[in-house]
């Protein structure tokens, strides 16, 4: 994967965005307007591949120093492969960084595109959940399990 540069978001004027908004999601006005204030204040990054939506001050109850990142990729396809998703987190945020993808109640599902979040913690603050013994490597699987072929880079 390509480094990322910097880049900018090109967000329809205020009152197309909010009046769209507002149709799509059935939220209020304020709640639109709100939403392309956050948006606004978004780091936008991209690649040959994807564009990131960094958002450094998310309202969440968990870290106050949580980011949030919306990824998704420039040609609008699916994605789901988690050691790309690593790697743009490692990238954008740093490699001893944890992050958190979530799978909602349905009451709080907004699935209106191909895109993913994760929820980065600052370096050092761990998810109390996972395997603490890993060794930082990746490999193929010594139970037979499959594997996609590993990219240069991938393997330590």
């Amino acid at each position: 994967m390509k480094p990322f540069t910097r880049s900018t978001l090109d967000l329809p004027p205020v009152k197309q965005f909010i009046t769209q908004t507002v149709k799509d999601y059935g939220c209020t006005r304020a709640e639109a307007k709100r939403q392309y204030n956050r948006l606004k204040l978004d780091e936008i990054f991209v690649n040959d591949k994807y564009q990131v939506n960094v958002d450094r001050k998310p309202q969440n109850k968990i870290h106050p120093q949580m980011v949030h990142l919306s990824i998704k990729r420039k040609d609008k396809e699916a994605i789901h492969d988690w050691r790309e998703l690593q790697q743009i987190k490692s990238m954008l945020c740093g490699d001893e960084c944890e992050a958190l993808e979530l799978y909602p109640a349905e009451s709080r599902v907004l699935d209106s595109a191909n895109q993913f979040h994760l929820w980065v913690l600052p370096p050092g603050v761990h998810i109390p959940v996972g395997y603490f013994h890993g060794t930082g490597r990746v490999g193929q699987s010594p139970t037979g399990g499959k594997q996609r072929p590993f990219d240069k880079g991938d393997e330590s």
